[in-house]
């Protein structure tokens, strides 16, 4: 892995994931608008972004509720 011009070596994880794409899918919350009570869409489904801010709007939702 290449970061900022230097080389990087992972190699002690077990398993990799590729992650591709830069478009929301939300398909199911567009079929359950107006079918429940409360909808929330975060992560990926609300705008392309990654792991770290999706769990942040997790938390952030979960408390409110």
């Amino acid at each position: 892995v290449m970061r900022n011009g230097v080389e990087e070596n992972w190699a002690a994880f077990d398993t990799y994931v590729l992650e591709l794409g830069v478009s929301s899918r939300n398909d199911l919350a567009k079929e359950l608008e107006g079918k429940v009570g409360e909808l929330y869409v975060i992560g990926d489904a609300n705008a392309p972004g990654n792991g770290a801010n999706a769990m942040r709007q997790g938390y952030e939702i979960g408390m409110k509720i």
